[in-house]
Order: structure tokens, then C-alpha cells, then sequence
């Protein structure tokens, strides 16, 4: 059937949107249900097919149930009405009959299947692996995504939801933090496209993924949003794709919660490329998850990906290969706190980079300067804790290895940043200007790939970031004005100083 819907659409494909509702939007125990539902009706207008939804579980609920796995871990018991008390109020707020009815069902088998998980975490004392996972799984993304097709047919809209045993996400055995195996999963599509064809918006948890001898698993942080552009990777040559994260803010030029910086200033970012979405999202960004843009991207897929303000439709950030970048020169300043130092013999420095890619699959490091001195290579890691439940395993490349933990990475964002002149200067006399004391313990500039990294203490990172954003109109205007003078004299090479 999936070869015939290939040769239907060989001359247009239809138009699909892969939608992702996070936590954040769906709110506290589903209390914007009613919203997202709106956005789906409005998705649903503009699309020739679908949407496939993609749901997280609710606000808070995934740190709740890590709360109740670890309770059962250490004494055996736990209030796991907690967990299901959500799903009720759902049910009795946005549910008709008979879909009231086909739900209740469908969550008592799911919460048979927690309590299972939850009495070998008991027997075992350990909230791990694959019991680990079932419990999030259907107290959560699975389950969520169950409930807002019923919601959706309740409110008059046809829909489905994937079942667990047809789920299109297949991953390796890691189990907290699984791999997607892209080709396997390929191998299930038709239980999307099926449906899809049939007219109705299919909805499935994000976050969740099954391995092929059926064993539950989960991704990592922000794992909604890989799952969503997974999805995409899988549907790109059935249909015309486009990848929706409706959420509640747009891409801004810097976080708006960091202290001292004056609101007037943040402004709101519409065009990133998949290289620039990467970089914040490493940096300490939360808008979106930068393994969702990074497998997409690695792939050498163009998928166009755009968030969306879900109270504000009109306002986006248009993500792709390649975006206008609107004439800044840096687009977003931002910072991560909980980072870590690691150095060790310059001759394990392949090695080293290899097992932390390859084995243990985390990209989020940078590699600085080299201390020629002592023979040292240098990597900063963006995830202190990482480091710290790893040390052990990173300090047996090198027995003299140390970790400096307590830092912070500051970036500037933006493709252009390359052709800007004085880009790292402003930054430097911004921080001097605002924050004498402060003081710049390390960094990195690598202008082929216009990176810029400063590193300093966490108690400085905000301070940091703010005097730097400060100068960034200012910058980008020199930039323009470059530019500007450029175009007049057949670029003759002059800089504005």
C-alpha cells in the first residue's frame, strides 16, 4: 500500500504539517487543551493531509513520575494517583461519550502496565531501563497521546492514535537515552500514512520509543521534539512536510528571564539556519531541542521547520538549510550555566573525542585551545552533571585528567558573524564597560564556522550575557552599514572600524 501512495503523489506531493505540543503549551493537567485543539483545526485548514500531532506529556506530570518511580525504588510504595488524576480531569472536562468510555479503558490498561513497571522497580530497588521507561511512557507521552485523539473526536474532528504495538519510532537498547534507527523505522510507516490517507489527524506520544523486539525506551531531554522531527525524516518522501513546535514564545534574541536586560531590547528572531537553532539550543536556548535539528541536519534533509507562538499564530521562527538571515550579524546571545573543563594528554584527544560521539553519544563539548605547555587538550563540556556522573569513566583515558566545574559558556549566534568586523571586540568592551570585575577565565573563536565562545564563572554568566546583548543593535548596524558601503564601491575590502 505505502508503494502505491508513492506513485499517487509522484506529481504533487500533498501537504503535511508534523505538529509538536510540549508540556508548557498543553499546561498543568491539560488546562489549554481547548487551545490546542484550536491550532489543530487551524493546522488542519491549510494542510492537505492530517496533521500528525505529536504530544508531551502534560506540565510537570514527567517529573512527577520520575518522583513516584524513585519512591517505589527506595520503599516499595508510592501515591500513584498522582499520575492518573490528570487523565481524569481530562476526561471529564473535554470527553464525550462514547469516547468517555473507550478512554477509560484504554487508561486502565495503560496504568496495568505502570503498576507492573512500578512492582520490578520494588522488587529491584532501581528505577532503570526498560521499567523506568514504561512507567513515563504510559503515565505520560503514550497515554497523552491517546487522550487528545478522543478529546479531538469529541470536539467533532476525526481522529486516531498510534498504537504502541504499531510505533513508528524504533531505537536501539539504550534505554534512558535512545538511538534512533532511522532504517527500521521506515519499515512502519504505513501505520502513519494509512490513516493519514484516510482523512484523519493522528496523534502520538513524543519522547517514547519502542525497540524491534518490542521493549519500551525513551530519549533524552526535550525528547518531544526529536521524536516530532524523526517523524518527519520518516513521511519527507510521502508528503511535503513541514515541522510545526507550537510554543509559548518565538525564538527572542536573548532569554527574557536573565537579569538586566532591558526588555526593549529583545527582539524577535524569524529566520535561523539549522547550524544557528543548534548552536542556541546547545547554549542554553530552551525554545527547541538541538538533537531535534541536529538528526535532520546530519541527515542532509531540508525540512522546513517553523515555531510557533500558539496564543500568537502569526509570530514564527522559520528554521532551514539555509534562511535570509535578515542582515544581523549576531542573531541571539545566550549562556549555559553547569559546565565543565575537561583536560587530559593531548594524545588521547582523538580517542577521547571519538568515545564521547560514538559510545557515549553526547555532542554537547567543544574542544579549546590546546595547552602546549603541559601537553594538555582542553574540551568544554555543556553539561556539568553529565561530567560529574562520567568522571570516573573520562578521567581512565589519562590518570593526571582534571575536571574544573562551576562555568559557564557564553555564545553569539549568528552564520554572518564571519563577515562582521569587530564582533568580538564590542563583546569584550561591553563586559569591560558594564562589569570591570568580571573576569573572562577562557574561549574559543573559530571564524570559518563564525563560533564564539567565552567561558566564564556561573555567578558571572548572566552578567555576561546582558552587557553583550547590550552592544548587539550596535554591532548589527555597523554590520548593515558595511554592507551598505560595499554595494557602492564594487567591494574595494573597506571595513567600518
Amino acid at each position: 500500500m505505502l508503494e502505491q501512495h508513492r506513485q499517487q503523489k509522484s506529481k504533487r506531493k500533498s501537504r503535511l504539517t508534523v505538529a509538536k505540543f510540549g508540556g508548557g503549551v498543553i499546561g498543568k493537567n491539560g488546562e489549554n487543551i481547548p487551545l490546542v485543539v484550536e491550532r489543530i483545526k487551524t493546522i488542519r485548514e491549510i494542510s492537505d493531509a492530517g496533521p500528525l500531532v505529536i504530544v508531551s506529556a502534560s506540565k510537570e506530570l514527567t517529573s512527577l513520575a520520575i518522583k513516584v518511580g524513585e519512591e517505589y525504588a527506595f520503599s516499595g510504595v508510592g501515591e500513584l494517583t498522582l499520575l492518573s488524576n490528570p487523565y481524569v480531569w481530562i476526561k471529564d472536562s473535554f470527553m464525550k461519550e462514547p469516547y468517555k468510555s473507550n478512554f477509560i479503558h484504554e487508561l486502565s490498561d495503560c496504568f496495568k502496565k505502570v503498576k507492573r513497571a512500578l512492582g520490578q522497580i520494588a522488587e529491584n530497588k532501581e528505577f532503570i531501563n526498560v521499567n523506568r521507561a514504561r512507567v513515563l511512557a504510559y503515565s505520560g507521552e503514550v497515554l497523552m497521546g491517546i487522550a487528545l485523539s478522543y478529546v479531538l473526536n469529541s470536539y467533532g474532528l476525526e481522529s486516531t492514535h498510534v498504537q504502541i504495538e504499531n510505533w513508528p519510532i524504533v531505537t536501539d537498547k539504550n534505554f534512558e537515552n535512545a538511538n534512533f534507527l532511522e532504517e527500521e523505522s521506515r519499515l512502519r510507516i504505513n501505520h502513519l500514512v494509512d490513516p493519514l490517507e484516510d482523512g484523519k489527524i493522528v496523534t502520538m506520544g513524543g519522547y517514547i520509543g519502542r525497540t524491534k523486539d518490542g521493549l519500551e525506551t525513551t530519549y533524552g531531554r526535550g525528547g518531544s521534539d526529536k521524536t516530532a522531527a524523526n517523524i518527519s525524516m520518516l513521511l519527507k518522501d510521502v508528503y511535503d512536510v513541514t515541522l510545526d513546535f507550537e510554543k509559548s514564545s518565538i525564538v527572542l534574541s536573548a532569554d527574557p528571564k536573565i537579569k538586566n536586560i532591558d526588555r526593549k531590547e529583545l527582539e524577535e528572531i524569524h529566520y535561523l539556519s539549522y547550524n544557528e537553532a543548534i548552536l542556541a539550543g546547545q547554549f542554553g536556548m530552551k525554545i527547541l531541542t538541538p538533537s531535534a535539528v541536529r538528526d535532520v541536519y546530519e541527515a542532509g534533509y531540508d525540512i522546513p521547520m517553523v515555531i510557533t507562538d500558539f496564543r500568537n499564530p502569526k509570530h514564527i521562527t522559520w528554521i532551514g538549510r539555509e534562511v535570509d538571515s535578515n542582515g544581523d550579524s549576531i542573531k541571539i546571545v545566550t549562556g549555559k550555566k553547569n559546565c565543565a573543563l575537561f583536560s587530559l594528554d593531548i594524545n588521547m584527544r582523538k580517542s577521547f573525542r571519538d568515545y564521547m560521539k560514538k559510545i557515549k553519544r553526547f555532542h554537547d563539548f567543544y574542544e579549546l585551545a590546546t595547552d602546549e605547555i603541559n601537553r594538555k587538550s582542553r574540551f568544554l563540556l555543556l553539561d556539568g552533571e553529565f561530567a560529574k556522573r562520567n568522571e570516573e569513566e573520562l578521567k581512565a583515558f589519562d590518570e593526571y585528567a582534571t575536571v574544573e566545574y562551576g562555568l559557564a559558556a557564553i555564545t553569539l549566534v549568528g552564520d554572518r558573524m564571519a563577515e562582521a568586523p569587530g564582533v568580538v571586540a564590542e563583546s569584550f568592551v561591553a563586559i569591560k564597560e558594564r562589569y570591570p570585575k568580571l573576569n573572562i577565565l577562557d574561549g574559543t573563536i573559530q571564524r570559518p564556522t563564525s563560533l564564539i565562545l567565552l567561558v566564564v564563572s556561573d555567578d558571572d554568566a548572566e552578567k555576561a550575557v546582558s552587557a553583550i546583548h547590550a552592544t548587539r543593535n550596535y554591532v548589527n548596524k555597523k554590520v548593515k552599514l558595511a554592507d551598505y558601503y560595499t554595494m557602492f564601491t564594487g567591494n574595494l575590502g573597506w571595513s567600518v572600524i
